[in-house]
């Protein structure tokens, strides 16, 4: 092995030499993001505790309803849910990849 090495010494520099030039340049022209922008969605969870003792239906009819007409007005929405418990009311929404939070007009 050594003998063969030692004949193709030559040879098997310039292959070295050829490998770093390519690969400085490829280095070079591929571009490359420190930190690249991700896609994905936007995700809101919002918990409304009500300051009186509703009860449960009257937590559905005065909080839940009222808050899901605002949130299916939001902009860049994908999905939403909520959830009456008997002193809140728990409601997640999704939003499209890109949308700002600050920029989800209602």
């Amino acid at each position: 092995m050594r003998e063969w090495i030692e004949k193709r010494f030559f040879s098997l520099t310039l292959l070295s030499l050829l490998l770093m030039v390519l690969s400085i340049a490829a280095w070079i022209k591929i571009p490359l993001e420190v930190t690249p922008a991700e896609q994905v969605p936007s995700f809101l969870t919002l918990r409304v505790v009500p300051s009186y003792g509703f009860s449960l239906l009257q937590t559905e009819s005065m909080v839940t309803r009222k808050l899901e007409g605002v949130v299916k007005t939001l902009s860049g929405m994908i999905h939403y849910a909520t959830r009456t418990q008997d002193r809140s009311v728990n409601a997640s929404v999704t939003l499209r990849a890109g949308t700002s939070l600050d920029l989800a007009t209602v």
